[in-house]
């Protein structure tokens, strides 16, 4: 029994080190199984569900070059990955379905990390891989994502339950075990969810830990690489679609069998509320406002009793 215990502990160990080797190598874009859901890949990321995936670009000096994905929920705010928002010092944001022709381009005006991601980190752990960009002017052309807000599948054994995403983002892109030669276009496709990682604060799609519940492969089956960073995963809830997670990492990018995974939504949405819509607060002006109301209001009040007892004098004299 102690020898089984410690090949089943060693074994894990060492597929935990595997993940961590997987992941100070990759950040995590579009890797699909066969040319024709590659090329069929494009058209669906035009599909209205990934309207609000955009492109992150990095700025130093004032010149743009490629970042990576972003996904817009509200007119003002972006969310995308921590990891991400690691590599530039300045950003712009656009929405686009070719990185090179944006429609909608941006300055970010402020970058909020979430303060549980370590900066600089190269892997996710168990910290929330995730930051907000607040725009310098509003996006009002298009629609901004709902968040997802839950509750997410239980993936634990006995339950194993599921649910299927639809992921976009502008990453690089191939088939299994080939890389293309890179483009800018924005890329989409689905895949099953397998389980809760890091701490369960990850959607994990593809695990290599967890072949014996692999989910059936599924048309446009996608797996994340690099630049889709900060892309969005989407559920359908009753007639629409819900963000419901935010791309952070993957395996070694061209491998198949291989995994990727999304930071849970649903376990921040507090967090992007206290950020994106404080508690509002009267301007000092307001507040000024209010006290003269208030005190014409008194003013009035007295008047108003002084004339009645006025009055009552005069008709008892």
């Amino acid at each position: 029994m102690k020898t089984l215990t410690s090949s089943i502990c060693f074994i894990r160990a060492s597929i935990s080190l595997m993940l961590i080797v997987w992941l100070s190598r990759t950040s995590a874009g579009a890797l699909f199984l066969t040319l024709d859901e590659l090329e069929r890949s494009v058209a669906f990321a035009e599909d209205s569900r990934f309207d609000s995936v955009g492109a992150v670009y990095g700025t130093p000096d004032g010149t743009r070059v490629r970042g990576a994905s972003g996904v817009l929920i509200s007119e003002n705010w972006v969310l995308t990955a921590g990891h991400v928002a690691d590599n530039f010092s300045s950003f712009q944001f656009a929405i686009a379905n070719d990185y090179d022709n944006p429609r909608y381009l941006r300055d970010v005006s402020e970058v909020i990390m979430h303060p549980g991601w370590p900066i600089g980190s190269t892997r996710p752990g168990g910290y929330p891989d995730l930051a907000l960009f607040r725009l310098a002017t509003p996006i009002t052309e298009v629609s901004p994502a709902i968040r997802f807000r839950g509750p997410d599948p239980d993936t634990s054994y006995p339950k194993l339950e599921t649910e299927q995403y639809y992921m976009a983002g502008f990453g690089l892109h191939g088939v299994a075990n080939e890389e293309m030669e890179r483009d800018s276009l924005k890329r989409a496709g689905s895949n099953m969810l397998e389980r809760m990682a890091f701490d369960d604060v990850y959607l994990s799609v593809d695990s290599t830990d967890w072949v014996p519940y692999y989910q059936p492969i599924v048309d446009l089956e996608w797996k994340g690489t690099s630049g889709d960073s900060g892309g969005g995963w989407f559920q359908q809830v009753d007639d629409h679609y819900e963000l419901t997670g935010i791309s952070s990492y993957a395996d070694g990018t061209w491998n198949r069998p291989t995994f990727t995974g999304a930071v849970r939504v649903t376990l921040y949405n507090d967090w992007i509320d206290s950020v994106i819509a404080p508690t509002a607060v009267p301007e000092p002006t307001t507040f000024a406002m209010l006290a003269v109301f208030a005190t014409a209001a008194v003013l009035r009040s007295r008047r108003a009793r002084s004339d009645n007892h006025g009055m009552q004098r005069s008709a008892g004299g």
